[in-house]
């Protein structure tokens, strides 16, 4: 385990009953790093980031998060661990998951107000900053339904930037969205790549792989193909499977 690696997978596994969806799925990302994670659908890639946040239980492998384990060899470290570690992550949800019946001010300051017990002036301060971040500024008292998809994207960004996470991560952020919505979204992820936040993003986006990341991480059904810069993936793809995927979506 290399020490500036904010992030260690080490052989990670899981299965659903009998279909091993991660066999052995080892990588790393160091901090302020963007990596982006693509393939075919149905080759793991979101049970992966669901498994790196514990929303998914793996059966096998280890997870260190900033040098410290919460799952080693398939073992859990006991829960207040894992909350405790798996808080220094923030997940934005290919479809929002956003309060339908709290505002877009409300929502942001939820989980900060009743989880760490913030103070709420201090809360609506930072949620107006990050509003405006995003692009959101006027949007404040309005509820999800009065939003565009994009909008909705751009709120639960700032969501999870509300918890001041060390890292985000992002399952599909865009694949719900028309491509018009989806520039207002890869703009926000852009800008934070530039900012360097440390980024894993699950994306059918080859334009923003491309561009935005600093190593593309490729996947199918048998586990990671390759872990490269994207340069090498997109425009010197070492096996045929990987030239074929890319081919087939640009």
């Amino acid at each position: 385990m290399v020490a500036d690696n904010i992030i260690n997978v080490n052989n990670l596994s899981k299965k659903f009953g009998t279909l091993e969806v991660l066999k052995n799925i080892s990588f790393s990302v160091k901090k302020g790093e963007t990596v982006a994670v693509i393939g075919p659908s149905g080759s793991g890639k979101s049970t992966m980031l669901r498994c790196l946040i514990n929303l998914e239980k793996a059966d096998g492998g280890s997870i260190y998060i900033e040098g410290t384990p919460f799952v080693e060899d398939g073992k859990y470290k006991p829960e207040k661990i894992c909350r405790a570690i798996c808080s220094k992550m923030g997940m934005v949800f290919q479809n929002f998951n956003l309060f339908p019946h709290l505002s877009v001010m409300d929502n942001l300051i939820y989980a900060p107000k009743f989880v760490k017990k913030e103070d709420t002036a201090e809360l609506k301060k930072r949620a107006d900053a990050l509003l405006k971040k995003v692009g959101l500024s006027d949007k404040g008292d309005a509820k999800p339904s009065q939003l565009s998809g994009g909008q909705k994207q751009r709120v639960a960004i700032a969501r999870a930037l509300m918890m001041g996470p060390d890292m985000l991560l992002f399952d599909e952020p865009t694949s719900s969205l028309d491509p018009q919505l989806t520039g207002e979204v890869l703009a926000v992820m852009k800008e934070l790549a530039e900012e360097k936040m440390t980024m894993i993003v699950v994306t059918h986006e080859m334009g923003f792989a491309r561009e935005a990341a600093d190593r593309v991480i490729f996947m199918d059904e048998t586990g990671i193909l390759a872990d490269d810069v994207p340069d090498r993936i997109f425009n010197h793809p070492e096996l045929p499977r990987i030239a074929n995927f890319i081919n087939s979506v640009i």
